[in-house]
């Protein structure tokens, strides 16, 4: 029977070369963000001549430059619009359509569902010519609605496969409460099921 301290001083080595690869990947991810971080404080001419991650010579001036000049407050307070838009509507179309998949029976259900499943495996680039072809036909081409929609679209089957399985392990005794209380179905999506998806939400 091999010594105690040998699995013990094995285990250690093991420990160290998983830690060393662990940090280089990290190391690895982090570089690139710090670069950027580093060079927006450059100079046009330093950029590239200076190769330290950290400038001789700040230049905090670059950020205001950046965001008067270059555009980058419209852009910001675009991409807080559009975020905020997408998400809402991912979150409040998946949700709706998971809780009737899962508490709701209908004609073609089963159907249904399994085709918004079948989008996962298509690729997102296969995607662009049929929404291109629809959003012109409804003349939301080139139209912040047009654009929330196809985003929208893009996170569906899978925001919709997440918030179903969650619905399907709710137990129903609790809808049965709300209803109990007078809570109309979609009172019940509202007050009760949505509520406690949030660890759904939070992936979303």
């Amino acid at each position: 029977m091999r010594n105690p301290i040998y699995y013990k001083t094995k285990n250690i080595a093991v420990n160290t070369v998983i830690h060393i690869f662990l940090l280089t990947i990290a190391v690895s991810c982090v570089f690139p963000l710090l670069w950027m971080i580093g060079s927006s404080l450059k100079t046009q001419s330093t950029i590239f001549s200076d190769v330290s991650l950290i400038p001789r010579q700040m230049h905090w001036e670059n950020y205001y430059i950046a965001w008067k000049e270059g555009g980058f407050g419209r852009y910001f307070i675009n991409s807080i619009f559009y975020t905020t838009a997408v998400v809402i509507g991912i979150i409040v179309v998946s949700s709706l359509a998971a809780y009737a998949f899962s508490r709701f029976n209908f004609r073609g259900k089963n159907l249904m569902f399994y085709s918004f499943m079948a989008a996962m495996m298509i690729p997102i680039p296969g995607s662009f010519v049929p929404l291109y072809v629809l959003l012109n036909k409804l003349h939301l081409r080139n139209t912040q609605l047009g654009y929330i929609l196809c985003m929208i679209n893009v996170g569906l089957s899978t925001s919709i496969f997440l918030f179903k399985t969650f619905f399907d392990k709710m137990p129903r005794e609790l809808e049965d409460a709300a209803r109990i209380d007078g809570c109309t179905k979609f009172g019940i999506w509202w007050n009760v099921a949505l509520p406690l998806a949030k660890p759904v939400l939070a992936v979303v």
